[in-house]
């Protein structure tokens, strides 16, 4: 008599975490790196999965930090870790006014030479 066998189908793909949300949204930001075109997020970091709230990313080269914080400044916090590892977390709203107003009180002065 044959053997009846049942599979298990999954009514549901995972969903997706807040660091998977995070990571889709920045690895194709473009980034301007040794003057080379055509760049991106993704091609000088490499994402370890750590957290579900944050990014954990490992770098490629330390000389990425600088334009990765530039890149994700508008909506993101970056906090470097020891070595070669940072991680990304979205900012807060009270974050993002903060940082609003900050950008709002700048002044940009004007130096002239009255010589």
């Amino acid at each position: 008599m044959p053997r009846k066998t049942t599979t298990k189908k999954s009514s549901s793909a995972a969903k997706p975490t807040k660091s998977d949300l995070m990571w889709d949204a920045i690895k194709n930001l473009p980034i301007n790196m040794f003057s080379l075109p055509n760049q991106k997020v993704s091609d000088h970091v490499e994402r370890v999965k750590v957290s579900n709230d944050q990014v954990h990313l490992r770098l490629k080269s330390s000389s990425v930090v600088a334009q990765l914080e530039k890149v994700l400044a508008r909506g993101y916090k970056m906090e470097e870790n020891v070595g070669e590892f940072v991680v990304v977390s979205q900012l807060t709203d009270s974050e993002k006014e903060e940082k609003e107003a900050n950008k709002q009180r700048s002044v940009v002065v004007e130096v002239t030479d009255d010589e």
